[in-house]
């Protein structure tokens, strides 16, 4: 069989054969324009966006371009040097792409590369601790045969990066057919140019797989990217042991999790990694679901808190997943997944969300459900994130590429307004502007006219009203701010969302010259938990807080939050 390519619903089908190189080539070939025009480009430069918008002394130029060297020509060449079947795989890309080496270099390993720049001793003496914002995501769900009407083992999966508008225009599903060794067939869900099945992907022995980040203390320069122990894992395993033995065989450079489900074993694992130590956590009844923290407790210690907004979106993700499901336990069918996907209802406040504490996110690039045994799965066609709000095209693996197949197409049943969809339309217009096209001048007056089109449409989401005050924080817009979060301390908000719009509002009160109001919310210090949050209000209370103290905010979006105070 040639290489081959079809597009349906403006998702990519592929197929391609050979061994790892030659399958590497046959995508680029197949999809070299959109691949020159989509995410590759965007992963490239994630990290170094990250580096010269970070807080602290990174906000002197000259060590802005000092860091940014040595991550491109220290950090980046140090972690491909050990791993050289993987640089064989960028140079075979960069060729085929006619996109340059380091571009690719720096797309393959920007996941890991991010967890290494928060850790690495070189770097803090830059940082001194770089916060990871724009944090990979990712929610899922397996449910086992009880648990379904027709007794089959269904997985659903999105995946949540930080590359909305330029990652889910391009889906890709990739037929992948090995002709090495004892190498399984798999199809893998990726985006033009991203040749891999290490991130969301099925194989013909009915495994399925999906890779989840954790933000961990722990990094090595030494390993392999994340990507291509899934792809190893997906393309060799057969059982769920296998998948085990390949983890624990393969060392990562950073903390990770893979979630990887068995038809034929009616069972589901998630593979929780550091560089030293891989636990597994098998499904209990009938279920398992995974975010983005670790749940073995001899991982947790390596764990590190972002911040309190990040951990209660992990954990409402994860209940309110399970939750869903659960209503339907004993007669779920694809579509319950999927709409489980698209879910904006925020159970910790019981209230539905734009932003902050839902399944679906605005980071959602892609979205899949998988039935292995049958050996089909649905893929998102939406080339907007969310993309679990759109509809889902079935591939069907036997028979996609038989003449005359015509894929379904599923569309999820939603409660979501018109009202509420324009909303999330402009939210994500106002992520996209800070995350993905911030070389722009104006990007934070573009996402700040956004979020304010978003939190009038929809005006019931507290969380909004916060996010349009910290971007107006961040432009020095004060006064504009404080009525923002003043709105935002009228609605429903969780419990660290609340502590933090009030910590905004009593440095409003310290720029605006009313020191007095300002030291009554500081003063409310001991019924914050949350550590780095405490801290910041234990230094309003020793000290006003003045516009010089800016550079150490770090706005994200993803979540109801600022990654720094």
């Amino acid at each position: 069989m040639k290489n081959a390519r079809v597009d349906v619903e403006g998702v990519h089908v592929i197929r391609v054969k050979g061994d790892s190189l030659e399958r590497a080539r046959g995508h680029l070939e197949l999809l070299k324009a959109e691949a020159q025009n989509g995410a590759l480009k965007t992963l490239a430069k994630k990290n170094e966006w990250l580096i010269r918008r970070g807080p602290g002394p990174t906000q002197f130029k000259p060590l802005q371009d000092a860091a940014v060297w040595l991550y491109k020509n220290v950090l980046l060449p140090k972690m491909v040097s050990g791993d050289p079947e993987t640089k064989k795989l960028i140079h075979a890309v960069a060729e085929q792409s006619g996109v340059d080496y380091e571009t690719v270099l720096g797309a393959v390993y920007q996941p890991d590369a991010l967890m290494l720049l928060s850790r690495l001793s070189v770097m803090q003496y830059f940082f001194k601790d770089l916060p990871v914002a724009g944090m990979p995501g990712c929610s899922s769900g397996v449910v086992l045969r009880d648990w379904t009407k027709d007794r089959k083992l269904l997985a659903c999966r999105n995946l949540d990066y930080p590359l909305a508008d330029s990652w889910e225009k391009q889906t890709t599903v990739i037929f992948q057919e090995p002709t090495a060794g004892k190498e399984i067939p798999y199809v893998s869900v990726s985006t033009a140019g991203v040749h891999t099945g290490g991130l969301t992907s099925m194989n013909s022995a009915g495994l399925t797989l999906a890779v989840h980040a954790h933000f961990g203390r722990h990094v090595s320069l030494k390993g392999k990217p994340i990507i291509e122990i899934g792809d190893e894992i997906i393309r060799k395993a057969k059982t769920l042991s296998e998948a085990v033995d390949i983890a624990k065989r393969l060392r990562t450079h950073a903390a990770w999790t893979f979630v990887v489900s068995s038809a034929k074993e009616n069972d589901a694992i998630a593979i929780e990694m550091t560089p030293d130590l891989t636990v597994v956590r098998h499904a209990e009844d009938g279920y398992l679901g995974h975010t983005n923290y670790f749940h073995s407790k001899e991982l947790q210690k390596d764990e590190a808190a972002i911040s309190g907004a990040v951990t209660e979106d992990c954990l409402s993700r994860l209940c309110r997943l399970k939750e869903l499901l659960g209503q339907k336990r004993g007669s779920l069918v694809a579509t319950d997944l999927a709409s489980a996907l698209g879910d904006h209802y925020d159970s910790m406040t019981q209230t539905s969300r734009v932003v902050g504490n839902t399944v679906s996110v605005v980071s959602t690039v892609a979205s899949v459900v998988f039935e292995p045994q049958d050996q089909r799965l649905w893929v998102s066609t939406r080339k907007q994130s969310p993309t679990a709000l759109g509809d889902f095209l079935e591939i069907d693996v036997e028979k996609f590429w038989n003449p005359g197949y015509v894929p379904a197409k599923m569309k999820p049943p939603s409660s979501l307004s018109p009202r509420f969809l324009q909303a999330i339309d402009h939210f994500q217009k106002a992520y996209t502007s800070w995350h993905t096209h911030n070389h722009l001048d104006h990007f934070a007056e573009t996402s700040r006219a956004e979020l304010f089109k978003a939190a009038t449409l929809y005006p019931e989401d507290g969380n909004l009203w916060l996010q349009l005050g910290i971007v107006d924080f961040y432009l020095k817009r004060t006064h504009d701010a404080l009525e923002n979060f003043q709105q935002a301390l009228t609605r429903k908000l969780a419990h660290h969302s609340m502590a933090v719009c009030q910590l905004y509002v009593a440095r409003c009160f310290d720029l605006n010259g009313n020191r007095l109001a300002a030291k009554a919310i500081y003063q409310t210090v001991d019924s914050i938990s949350e550590p780095k949050l405490k801290d910041a209000y234990r230094h309003g209370l020793r000290k006003s807080f003045r516009f010089s103290k800016f550079s150490t905010m770090m706005v994200d979006l993803q979540f109801a939050d600022t990654i720094c105070y």
